[in-house]
């Protein structure tokens, strides 16, 4: 593979000449796509959002127009309503859907539209009317049904779903709520009675089938066709890492970008572009030309509280997506995890969690649970029955800042 100009992006979803890659990923998705809606599975920053991107850049090569949206943010249904009024508003194919539903029976939902200089329409969507709450799902079927009347056929792209759902379920444990939108989104996904002309890709930084399966609601997806996305192959990597070095004018001898692969230890594209970012700094400032000792000498400097940010997230976001008491268990596997350099056996992470869940079945149910999540979210990583870290970058982070 040929190396090429790329930019040093640290954390921010790349497009055009800047995503790398992922040629494999992209051929089964467009593969799946052409009969089935998908379910991307892919840990956080692996590089989900600028795959979702890429799919809706080549979409037109697909026939296909292609919205984006979030919903990590969400609170309420009517919310994930709102974002994809948005998302369909923002494109100039799908105003005519918007401004079909805006001019129905719920017009007084969409109180006015407006246009900026030449761009798309805006739409302003009341979440705060009285009723908003009533008929949200009546608004987004109304939505589904003008978009297949446009004459085209649509990609709908759905990122941070599972964080929705999740937030549903704190509201409302018994799971009742989060099953009535996940019944509700499925059959939007699968209109009776005549094949549809959306497809839709769900993704999320943690799996939507952990979530599912916990809460008995799997039968809400099985519509989705599952796909995976992880790490680069080592070849990939050190691809990625020439392009880099190349665009850059900093010489990587095939012995610093093992090194830098090593010390990575999970091959994926963020800690790739955080190393080599010290990496080109400290090789500018001192005049140095990279050797396997400066990578090691940036690791250790990336480690240090200065750049507590860029590892520090993935503590924090235990507590925003699993909530009380599943964040402080899910700190407590991880850091047991973390003292042991060739990981933990589940024996002894069952008996970490004993100190907080003393029942056996439910202890084994929860622990069965959360590390389904720590797996899919790319925190750990189970081989036989022993369970390390995926990152040698992270775990050495936990063990000074954390564990």
């Amino acid at each position: 593979m040929l190396a090429r100009m790329i930019e040093n992006s640290v954390g921010r979803p790349v497009r055009g000449g800047n995503f790398f890659d992922r040629e494999r990923e992209l051929r089964l998705l467009w593969q799946r796509l052409a009969t089935d809606h998908v379910l991307l599975l892919a840990p956080r920053r692996v590089g989900k959002t600028s795959l979702l991107y890429r799919l809706a850049d080549d979409a037109p090569q697909h026939e296909l127009r292609a919205v984006y949206l979030t919903v990590a943010h969400a609170q309420r249904e009517v919310e994930f309503v709102k974002a994809l009024v948005d998302a369909l508003g923002s494109h100039k194919d799908g105003e005519g859907a918007v401004k079909r539903v805006s001019k129905g029976p719920l017009k007084r939902l969409l109180r006015r539209t407006r246009r900026i200089d030449a761009g798309p329409l805006s739409f302003e969507f009341d979440t705060s009317a009285p009723d908003a709450e009533q008929h949200w799902t009546t608004m987004a079927e109304e939505l589904a049904t003008a978009m297949e009347r446009l004459g085209h056929a649509w990609l709908v792209l759905v990122d941070e779903l599972p964080i929705f759902v999740m937030t549903l379920l704190r509201q409302d444990p018994t799971g009742l709520r989060a099953r009535g939108f996940l019944n509700w989104f499925r059959d939007l996904r699968n209109p009776a009675g005549r094949a549809p002309r959306i497809r839709w890709v769900v993704a999320g930084s943690i799996g939507l089938d952990a979530v599912v399966a916990r809460h008995n609601v799997g039968d809400t997806i099985n519509d989705l066709n599952p796909v995976a996305l992880g790490a680069f192959t080592p070849q990939v990597a050190d691809a990625f890492l020439r392009a880099l070095a190349e665009s850059y004018g900093l010489v990587l001898g095939d012995d610093v970008r093992a090194r830098v692969c090593e010390r990575a230890g999970w091959l994926i594209p963020f800690y790739l572009q955080i190393i080599f970012s010290k990496l080109h700094e400290l090789a500018t400032e001192h005049l140095e030309t990279p050797t396997p000792a400066l990578v090691d000498r940036v690791v250790d400097e990336l480690l240090g509280p200065t750049y507590r940010a860029y590892f520090d997230y993935w503590r924090q976001r235990l507590t925003e997506e699993l909530g009380h008491p599943d964040d402080t268990q899910a700190l407590a596997l991880l850091s047991a995890a973390a003292r042991a350099p060739e990981g933990a056996s589940r024996d002894v992470l069952a008996q970490v969690l004993g100190e907080h869940v003393s029942d056996a079945a439910e202890r084994d149910a929860q622990l069965r649970y959360l590390l389904d999540i720590l797996e899919n979210d790319g925190y750990l990583v189970r081989e036989a029955d022993q369970y390390r870290f995926r990152s040698a970058l992270l775990r050495e982070f936990w063990v000074r800042r954390v564990a």
